[in-house]
């Protein structure tokens, strides 16, 4: 009696042990997903990097309250973001900034050699000024942008990639 009650309590300790392996899988299925579906929308250029956090060159970091985004749509961007800092021969009101809408003049996506990261350059230009958006996008749905712009000092925001059509 004594040798089948330890084979089962043996047995039980064993499926216990072996149940937390399923999460541990899905957890890798779901990250495996993600990082395919970034990869997809990185490569067929239709994207949208929601932001959640501003930094100026000069001063400390936003945290921001509002939905701001920088979306990707074939050859065009569609740039909604906040602006803070400095301009240069911009006019009195302070123009339009980075809320804009603009055919993109060059774009160059590369994928570094371990697969998780895309470096992205994209310029564009409106009557008010030039943009040059650097983007690093990782697999894991986490963004960088870094804008220049010719009249107005640089800014760097951090995000996440929205896949929601």
């Amino acid at each position: 009696m004594k040798r089948i009650a330890s084979k089962c309590v043996l047995a039980l300790l064993l499926l216990c042990a072996a149940a937390p392996a399923p999460r541990a899988q899905s957890k890798k299925v779901m990250e495996t997903l993600l990082a395919e579906s970034i990869k997809a929308a990185i490569q067929s250029g239709n994207y949208t990097i929601s932001v959640h956090q501003a930094i100026p060159i000069t001063g400390d970091a936003i945290e921001l309250t509002s939905p701001y985004s920088l979306r990707v749509r074939g050859d065009s961007v569609i740039s909604y973001l906040p602006y803070y800092g400095r301009g240069y021969g911009v006019s009195f009101t302070g123009g339009n900034a980075l809320n804009f809408r603009a055919k993109l003049d060059r774009s160059q996506v590369k994928l570094n050699s371990k697969g998780n990261r895309f470096t992205i350059e994209l310029t564009t230009h409106t009557g008010e000024d030039e943009y040059t958006f650097m983007m690093r996008v990782f697999t894991n749905g986490s963004a960088t942008i870094t804008t220049t712009m010719r009249k107005r000092q640089a800014m760097r925001f951090y995000g996440v990639v929205d896949l929601t059509p």
